[in-house]
């Protein structure tokens, strides 16, 4: 894990309380998130056709299901949207408001989620639950980038709230990877193997 990610876990350990028995750590480097995952499937929407999506229904998102609570009258408050050829799910959150939480199930239990996050506000502002913990998106990432998140239990949806006092925001996602992580014995052996290496190295 780099010295990124070790940042990352150290954020997830403030927002999700120090007692947190649930949540495991953060990377904010996609690489790093997926060399702990034995299996995993990302989503990118490109198979999908843009437009506004419905409200208070659940909606097929490919591998995944998404559900926006509330109501909007604004197009494009939820929905993919074509980026020069990519398309990405686009999010309105206010917690005061018309939208005040999107939720995403996955198909089976995991214990680990990350995404790519485009245009987040904060922080605060941008937040998941996962498991019941919460995580500070917005303070993880400056505007832009990955964050993955790995949990000590399964579960089986992510919830995004928007953590501001009147606030609201407005983000882009793309690129959902979830799945299982290595059994931790096996991470163990695998760190164990790499120390040993880098020991060699330096004889």
């Amino acid at each position: 894990m780099n010295r990124t990610s070790l940042i990352a876990c150290a954020a997830i350990a403030a927002s999700a309380g120090a007692a947190s028995a649930t949540l495991s750590g953060a990377a904010t480097d996609e690489a790093s998130f997926q060399s702990l995952l034995a299996t995993q499937q990302t989503e990118d929407f490109n198979s999908l056709t843009p437009g506004d999506l419905p409200y208070n229904t659940p909606v097929s998102l490919g591998l995944l299901t998404g559900q926006a609570d509330g109501t909007s009258g604004f197009p494009g408050d939820f929905a993919l949207v074509d980026d020069l050829g990519n398309i990405e799910l686009a999010m309105f959150i206010d917690n005061g408001g018309n939208i005040p939480s999107f939720t995403i199930t996955f198909p089976s239990p995991v214990d680990a989620f990350g995404a790519r996050y485009e245009a987040v506000n904060g922080p605060p502002a941008l937040a998941v639950v996962v498991d019941g913990e919460t995580v500070d998106i917005a303070s993880l990432i400056n505007a832009d980038g990955y964050v993955g998140i790995t949990s000590n239990s399964t579960f089986t949806s992510v919830t995004f709230i928007d953590t501001s006092t009147g606030g609201l925001e407005f983000f882009r996602m793309d690129d959902v990877t979830f799945g299982r992580r290595i059994p931790a014995p096996a991470s163990a052996a695998m760190l164990g193997l790499a120390g040993l290496a880098a020991t060699r190295r330096r004889r």
